[in-house]
C-alpha cells in the first residue's frame, strides 16, 4: 500500500499540469497567439526528461534499490509541484516565471521517468506466486486515483472559487496540495523494506545496467517501445485529455464534462484489479490483443461521435477506457517479466519511458495544433497506425505468464583494471 498509494500522489502531481493549464497559461505566455498551446508544449517538454529519469533512477532503483529509488522519485515530485505553485507569473517575473515553470516540469518527468520502472518492479517482486498480474494492476490502478483526484479537486474548485477565482488564483492551490502530500508520500516510501528479489550482495549487482540491458536483452527492450507505442497516446487523448478538448472544441458544459471524466476514470479503478486477476489465469497476450484490436477498429468511428452532448462523451470515454484498461493491468507485469532482477527496473523504464517521451507527452499538444489548422481528423488515423504496430509486437511476443520472475542471478565481474 506504501508504493501504491506513493504512485497515485505522484500521477497526481504529473496531471494537475494538464488539468489546471487552461487556467494558468495566459499568466505565463501571455501575448502568444496560442498560450493553451504555449503551456502544453512545457508540458510535453516534461516528457523529454522521462527517458534520463527512466535510466538514471532505474538504474539506481537496480544498484542501489526499489526502495530508494522509490523515495527519491516522490521527493523530486514534491519539489516539483511546490515550484509550479509558488512560481511569480510573467508579469512579475518576466521571461524568469516560464523558465521556472520549465524546470519544474523537467524535475516531474525525471520524477516519472523513474517512478514508473521502479514502482512497477516493486509491485511485481512482492507479489505472491500466480498473483502477479493481480499486484501489478495496482501500479495503474493507483496512477488512475491520482488522476481522478486531480479531476475532483478541479470539480472542487470550480464550484467554491469559480472559473476567475481558478484563473487569477485558485490554480496554485492543487500543486501546492500536491507538494504537501508529495513529502507524506516520501516518508511512507521511507517506511519501506526492500523486495526480496533485490540483490543485497555489491559484487552479484550488475555495475552498469543501461549498457547490460543494451548488451544482452535488445529484443525485450524493443518490446517494451511496442508494447507502449500505441497505448500511451490513447492514455493522454482519451483518460484524461477528452474531457479538455470537448470543452474548449465544442464548448461542452465544464463542469459536466468533468464529472463524466471522474465516473468513468473510477469505473477503470474498479475493473482494472479483475483483469489483472484474469491475466494470471489466461495469460498477457489475450489481454494485450483486445486493447490493441479495439482501438484499431474502433478509434476512427468513436472520434466521429463527438459533439459536445454529454451522452457522446460518456460513450466514446467510457469505450476507450474499457479496452485501454486491458492494456494497462497487464502491461507493467507483462514488460516486468521480460528481464531478470538484477536490471529489470533499467529493462522496463529505459524503453517505456522513451516510447512515451515521443508518442504520449506530444499527443494532447498535437490534437491542439492540428485542431487548430482543421486536421483534427487526423489524429484517430495516427491513433489506429500506432495500435497496428503494438498488435503485431503483442502477438509476436512469448507469453510471460508462467515465467519464474526471479530469474538467474549471474555474478558480475568488475572491469578488467
Amino acid at each position: 500500500m506504501a508504493a501504491a498509494i506513493g504512485n497515485a500522489l505522484e500521477w497526481y502531481d504529473w496531471v494537475a499540469y494538464p488539468v489546471f493549464a487552461v487556467y494558468f497559461s495566459e499568466q505565463f505566455f501571455p501575448g502568444n497567439g496560442n498560450p493553451l498551446l504555449a503551456a502544453l508544449a512545457v508540458f510535453a517538454m516534461g516528457f523529454l526528461f522521462r527517458p534520463l529519469g527512466g535510466i538514471l533512477l532505474a538504474s539506481y532503483a537496480d544498484r542501489h534499490g526499489r526502495k530508494p529509488a522509490l523515495t527519491l522519485s516522490a521527493g523530486l515530485m514534491a519539489a516539483g509541484s511546490l515550484m509550479i505553485g509558488i512560481c511569480p507569473t510573467y508579469h512579475q517575473w518576466g521571461v524568469l516565471a516560464p523558465i521556472v515553470l520549465v524546470i519544474a516540469r523537467v524535475l516531474q518527468g525525471l520524477a516519472t521517468g523513474g517512478e514508473f520502472a521502479a514502482a512497477a518492479t516493486y509491485l511485481a517482486e512482492v507479489a505472491p506466486p500466480g498473483e502477479r498480474g493481480l499486484y501489478s494492476s495496482f501500479t495503474y490502478v493507483t496512477g488512475t486515483v491520482g488522476v481522478v483526484f486531480a479531476t475532483l479537486t478541479k470539480i472542487v474548485l470550480l464550484q467554491v472559487i469559480g472559473k476567475v477565482g481558478l484563473e487569477v488564483w485558485g490554480w496554485r492551490l492543487p500543486f501546492l496540495f500536491g507538494a504537501i502530500v508529495g513529502v507524506w508520500a516520501f516518508a511512507m516510501r521511507n517506511s519501506l523494506g526492500e523486495t526480496k528479489l533485490f540483490v543485497p550482495s555489491e559484487d552479484r549487482r550488475v555495475r552498469r545496467p543501461v549498457l547490460q540491458v543494451l548488451r544482452e536483452h535488445p529484443a525485450s527492450g524493443l518490446r517494451v517501445v511496442g508494447f507502449t507505442v500505441g497505448a500511451t497516446p490513447a492514455y493522454y487523448l482519451v483518460v484524461f485529455y477528452l474531457p479538455e478538448y470537448v470543452i474548449k472544441q465544442f464548448h461542452a458544459d465544464e463542469l459536466t464534462a468533468l464529472r463524466i471524466a471522474a465516473v468513468v476514470q473510477l469505473a477503470l479503478v474498479a475493473v482494472l484489479p479483475f483483469l489483472g486477476a484474469l491475466s494470471d489465469r489466461v495469460g498477457r497476450k489475450p489481454l494485450l490483443a483486445t486493447f490493441a484490436i479495439g482501438y484499431l477498429v474502433l478509434a476512427v468511428p468513436m472520434a466521429a461521435l463527438l459533439d459536445g452532448s454529454p451522452w457522446a462523451l460518456l460513450v466514446v470515454m467510457g469505450v476507450g477506457v474499457l479496452f485501454f484498461a486491458c492494456y494497462a493491468a497487464v502491461a507493467p507485469i507483462a514488460m516486468a517479466e521480460l528481464f531478470p532482477p538484477q536490471m529489470r527496473s533499467t529493462g522496463l523504464g529505459m524503453p517505456y519511458s522513451v516510447a512515451v517521451a515521443v508518442f504520449g507527452g506530444p499527443a494532447p499538444m498535437l490534437l491542439q495544433a492540428l485542431n487548430g489548422q482543421g486536421l483534427v481528423w487526423v489524429v484517430p488515423w495516427v491513433l489506429c497506425a500506432l495500435c497496428g504496430v503494438s498488435l503485431v509486437v503483442y502477438l509476436t511476443s512469448p507469453e510471460t505468464v508462467n515465467k519464474p520472475i526471479g530469474g538467474p542471478v549471474t555474478v558480475v565481474s568488475p572491469p578488467p583494471g
